[in-house]
């Protein structure tokens, strides 16, 4: 039976750990878009391929200013996709307001994706 510094030790740690779990951060509200989209934009890059693959979550990366509303913002969300080999980035803007969403019907708030191949990409001549 522990007693004394590792009881201690043990009961810390359990604490951390129960209290990141309960704290962690709602999936983004774009998230869902940005992934069933991740799909679709490989194909319509690649073609049709049934080795294409999408991880099935999304990560916030830092906000984007708008240049043409320096009061509005975007959202960068980055999926990852694969097909065969090939992995590929996939970053996709959601429009917000400063914080607020400008959500339009039918339309959540997504912008242009952009595609980026891993790896040595060669310089354009």
């Amino acid at each position: 039976m522990m007693s004394g510094p590792a009881l201690k030790i043990a009961t810390c740690a359990a604490a951390l750990l129960l209290g990141g779990l309960a704290h962690a951060a709602p999936p983004h509200r774009c998230a869902g878009a940005a992934i069933e989209q991740a799909a679709k934009l490989l194909a319509f890059h690649y073609g049709p391929d049934d080795r294409i693959e999408v991880d099935r979550s999304a990560k916030e990366l830092t906000p984007l200013r708008n240049p043409a509303n320096r009061k509005q913002l975007f959202d960068v969300l980055q999926v990852w996709g694969h097909i065969y080999k090939g992995q590929y980035r996939m970053l996709h803007l959601c429009a917000t307001a400063g914080r607020v969403p400008v959500d339009r019907p039918g339309n959540p708030g997504a912008r242009g994706p952009v595609i980026i191949p891993a790896g040595t990409v060669e310089p354009c001549n």
